[in-house]
């Protein structure tokens, strides 16, 4: 992939979380533009998971060297309300996503997560 390949799929991505928040229907864009830049509605949906996993990974990380582990629990469920629509998104398309985020949470946070917490809020039906 070019780096003008990869800046217009990052600028894609980017407007694509931006349609997911303002609608929070928990449905996945997609359009002929979308399809130019990532070939198919999976490809987004990974894309949009690897987004997701790198902004948890950071700010628990963040949270985790500046307050202690029990800061990393709260910096996921804070991305997890700040992002709701995306999150729908994922809960829909990427089931086994809560099953890494505990993990990363675990790793930089030091300690198990709470039986029954989560990292995302339940899924609106």
């Amino acid at each position: 992939m070019t780096w003008t390949q990869t800046r217009s799929r990052w600028a894609a991505l980017r407007e694509v979380c931006a349609q997911i928040e303002r609608r929070r229907d928990g449905e996945l864009p997609w359009s002929a533009e979308l399809a130019a830049v990532f070939g198919t509605r999976r490809e987004l949906v990974v894309a949009l998971r690897y987004f997701w996993m790198l902004t948890l990974t950071a700010q628990v990380d963040d949270a985790t060297a500046l307050d202690g582990a029990g800061a990393a629990r709260l910096a996921g469920r804070r991305l997890a309300a700040q992002h709701a629509g995306l999150r729908r998104v994922l809960d829909r398309h990427c089931p086994e996503l809560a099953t890494h985020e505990a993990r990363i949470v675990t790793d930089f946070g030091g300690s198990r997560p709470e039986s029954g917490v989560r990292t995302s809020p339940a899924p609106v039906s």
